[in-house]
């Protein structure tokens, strides 16, 4: 290696980089050719001499930059090349060729770049118009050792134009093509590439194919040696477009990555790829079709190298002979995929194939949807291997599928090795025409529709077993259904596969499967077979019970924390409200010590409080609650009656916790809040040295609005229930009595019993998986038992200190689903609670006082809560 050489090695890296900053020339040329060949001359390059070239400047002093070359003519001198710029020691850009009229007899460049060091070449054009004709390749940009990079583009639109040879928006050998983009609007091309290399890499380019012809290949990015392709994209579009095969992305070497073909109409006459080596890899390419018609479909192929992740895709409008989803000719074909819509299929679809050697075809899967027909003697295969296995490999087979008369839906298909173990069908809430046949699934897998149909018909057989002679069974693995419908009938029997003749049984016949409808019934199925005479064979699931499932009991604590928050509207009402009610209408001296003078007066008491409820899991509820009315008393014969009416308001949040064991959690969070209002009173009967008695009541009514918010509770496909929102109804009432003791002259104790009744109704809901829900009435019946001691502090405070126990009769939110029952959650049993607070009237003169006070609950309930009330007397 000799010096100069050594140095073109080291300065390489730094001209390239420094080639990205170097500005386009403000100047150039602007050249006309109308035929006239005395404008044409000699371009000495790398590549080699060029005669009959057009090219601005001369073979000593080319231009390289900010040309445009405008060639337009009937008659003259054909050129032989045309030049848009020639860089030789810099690089060539921002040049412009149009092919208006006329003929090239070789090669149009947008720009030739051909240093020794590699500066590259970007934002040119060639567009190919009129009555055109190029011998051999239009290109938008060439490079020699560097780039053809970032907007270098080709067009051809001229209706009667033709290139012939290989065309692309930008070439180099050595260096790399990135962001270029060739357009086919009309014309006919022999080839042509969005981007192209020999030996670099190929990335980002765009072909674009609106109309016109290609004889031969067209390719977002193509490699002649090892360069490797990815990320480059071919779309086919136009009625009249004619493309005979069709690839995102090819190499010769490298592997092949991420390319994408779109085909929306017009039609490819051979083949269409997302992308293909010989070589190397092809990994993750795609090819959807949404129109026109493809003879032959590859997500994405290779001769040498395996196929893995590639995906094809068919949708409505489109028609095909044939899809793979990826194929390998001497390699594996893995985790490839095809998915069909409502389009035409007429022969077999793949979802991977590995041809001969020891490649395998696994985890390949197919998925049919919509309202796809299918041709006479159509097959859809999960893999195919020539001398390795095909196994693990997926259908899944929805919609409403015209099948053809002698379809058949295979597993896997091998010479030589194994085609049964893992590979599964899918049958997802089914209603398309029968098949010919079923065979080499191991795993069966039935999503029944929300009116319990959905399973499948052969017309010819189905085999549950690996061979004729195999002991290898198949396993039904899961029958569900989807949300909405009708609930399923106990002892019904839903046809799950009706054949001419069942080959075999599932491994797990006579057993039962734990399934599910929609995301809130559990489905006990057992499976019946029949052996049919002059009927034919049948596979059944057979309804064995049902009930609403574990998780599903969130639901129904969401709708009981409703009623938790009205039943604290009613402890602030029984309480501090009535309290302060009746030291309104009694005047200046409060209920307890007695002494005032009867008035009228506004009050108000509002609370807070953050509680665990123990529901049989539990349910955390925060919340605020407000009560204000009007009271007023009379004097009676044998004592005092306080009445009052009032408007309640409260609302809060609340989380859901449920541990079932065995499974997973299910958890919700909602927000409530409610509205009302009602009628209280107090008789306080004759008062002795002692004491005396007083009775209370109150019945309210008002609606509340709750909404209920989960992620656990899914159906089977993994749609989410959410949750729902609710209004309904509420009624209240209680009833009090109590004995007021004169412990001293300035101490009271009260002690008391309550009853307390809530009802809040019930509602009909439907979930986000068109589940219905019932949730009944919630019925709250509560005792009360406690005491609360107060007492004189000056002539202005009136501190107290109090006890009681609490026990829930009831309290269960019972619901159903499909009119099966959902497990119930309950805030039954006792709860304790312990009070201090302090009344204080801050002047005689001014009538209004306030309260502050705070509880702490333990058992059923735990937590704390606080309060303030305020009341002026008229």
């Amino acid at each position: 290696m000799n010096g100069e050489t050594i140095r073109s090695i080291l300065i390489l890296p730094v001209f390239m980089s420094l080639s990205y900053l170097i500005p386009t020339p403000a100047f150039g040329f602007d050249v006309v050719y109308d035929g006239d060949g005395s404008k044409l001359k000699a371009a000495t390059t790398q590549v080699g001499p060029f005669g009959g070239a057009l090219f601005p400047g001369d073979d000593a002093s080319p231009v390289s930059s900010g040309n445009n070359i405008v060639i337009d003519y009937s008659s003259g001198d054909d050129p032989d090349y045309v030049f848009g710029g020639i860089g030789r020691n810099e690089s060539s850009s921002g040049n412009a060729v149009l092919l208006n009229r006329g003929t090239v007899r070789n090669s149009i460049f947008g720009a030739f770049e051909d240093s020794s060091v590699g500066f590259g070449s970007f934002g040119n054009s060639v567009t190919v118009a009129g009555d055109s004709y190029v011998g051999f390749g239009a290109y938008g940009a060439f490079s020699l050792m560097g780039d053809a990079y970032s907007g270098n583009t080709l067009v051809i639109n001229g209706e009667n134009s033709y290139v012939g040879g290989e065309s692309s928006g930008g070439l180099s050998i050595i260096g790399n093509s990135m962001r270029n983009t060739a357009m086919l609007m009309a014309g006919t091309v022999n080839s042509i590439s969005g981007g192209h290399s020999y030996f670099g890499k190929v990335s980002l380019n765009t072909m674009i194919i609106n109309g016109g012809t290609v004889e031969s290949s067209a390719y977002g990015g193509y490699s002649n040696d090892f360069g490797e392709v990815f990320d480059n994209s071919l779309v086919i579009d136009g009625a009249t477009s004619v493309v005979r095969f069709a690839s995102g992305g090819e190499s010769n070497s490298g592997n092949v990555t991420n390319n994408r073909v779109n085909v929306k109409g017009g039609k490819v006459q051979l083949l269409a790829s997302g992308g293909g080596s010989i070589d190397g890899s092809s990994f993750e390419n795609s090819l959807a079709i949404s129109g026109g018609y493809v003879a032959t479909g590859y997500g994405g192929m290779s001769v040498n190298g395996d196929a893995s992740g590639n995906s094809v895709s068919l949708n409505e409008g489109a028609a095909v002979n044939d899809l793979i989803g990826g194929k390998s000719y001497h390699a594996s074909a893995v985790g490839n995929s095809v998915s069909i819509g409502t389009a035409e299929v007429f022969g077999k679809v793949l979802g991977g194939e590995a041809g001969s050697g020891a490649g395998d075809a696994t985890g390949n899967t197919v998925t049919i949807g919509g309202r796809p027909t299918f041709g006479q003697y159509s097959s859809l295969i999960g893999g195919m291997a020539y001398d390795g296995d095909a196994v693990n490999n997926t259908l899944n087979i929805g919609g409403s599928p015209n099948f053809g008369e002698h379809t058949g839906l295979i597993g896997g298909i091998s010479a030589v090795g194994e085609s049964f173990s893992g590979n599964t069908i899918h049958l997802r809430n089914y209603s398309g025409s029968a098949v010919e046949s079923i065979e080499k699934f191991a795993h069966y897998d039935f999503l029944l529709s929300p009116d319990m149909t959905g399973g499948i018909v052969a017309t010819g057989y189905v085999m549950f077993a690996e061979a004729l002679v195999s002991q290898n069974m198949a396993t039904i693995d899961c029958v569900n259904a989807l949300g909405g419908g009708r609930a399923p009938q106990l002892g019904e029997r839903v046809p799950l596969v009706t054949a001419g003749r069942i080959l075999g049984a599932p491994a797990n016949r006579g057993g039962t499967l734990a399934g599910k409808k929609g995301a809130t019934l559990d489905v006990v199925f057992r499976l019946v077979q029949t052996i049919g005479v002059a009927e034919p064979d049948v596979l059944y699931a057979s309804v064995e019970s049902a009930r609403g499932s574990r998780g599903a009991k969130a639901l129904s604590e969401g709708y009981l924390a409703g009623s938790v928050l009205v039943n604290q509207g009613a402890d602030l009402m029984s309480g501090r409200g009535l309290a302060e009610a009746t030291k309104v209408a009694y005047g200046a001296e409060d209920a307890e010590g007695g002494g005032g003078s009867p008035g009228v007066g506004v009050f108000a008491a509002a609370a807070g409080s953050r509680s665990r409820y123990e529901t049989g899991s539990h349910a955390d509820v925060t919340s605020f609650s407000v009560i204000a009315g009007i009271s007023r008393s009379w004097e009676l014969s044998r004592g005092r009656l306080a009445l009052a009416v009032f408007f309640e308001y409260g609302n809060g949040s609340y989380g859901t916790q449920n541990f079932f064991p065995g499974s997973a959690q299910a958890r919700g969070e909602g927000k409530a809040r409610y509205a009302g209002g009602g009628i209280m009173g107090r008789l306080d009967f004759g008062e002795s040295l002692s004491g005396h008695f007083h009775a209370e009541a109150s019945a309210r009514a008002g609606s509340v609005h709750n909404e209920f918010r989960t992620t656990d509770l899914v159906d089977s496909l993994g749609t989410s229930a959410r949750g729902y929102g609710s209004t309904s109804g509420y009624f209240g009432m209680h009833m009090g009595l109590g004995y007021l003791f004169a412990v001293t002259d300035t101490a009271t104790l009260d002690l008391y019993c309550q009853y307390l009744w809530t009802r809040q109704q019930g509602d009909s809901v439907l979930l986000d998986t068109l589940d219905p829900v019932r949730f009944d009435d919630v019925d709250s019946h509560r005792i009360r038992l406690g005491g609360r001691l107060s007492f004189k502090s000056g002539d202005h405070a009136r501190p107290y200190i109090g006890a009681a126990y609490e026990y829930e009769l009831d309290g269960v939110a019972k619901a159903t689903t499909y009119g099966y029952e959902i497990e119930a959650p309950s805030v039954s049993g006792g709860t304790v609670m312990g009070e201090l607070g302090i009344s204080v009237t801050p002047s005689e003169v001014v009538p209004v006082s306030f309260e502050i006070g705070a509880q702490v609950f333990g058992g059923k309930r735990r937590g704390a809560a606080g309060h303030l009330t305020i009341k002026y007397v008229f």
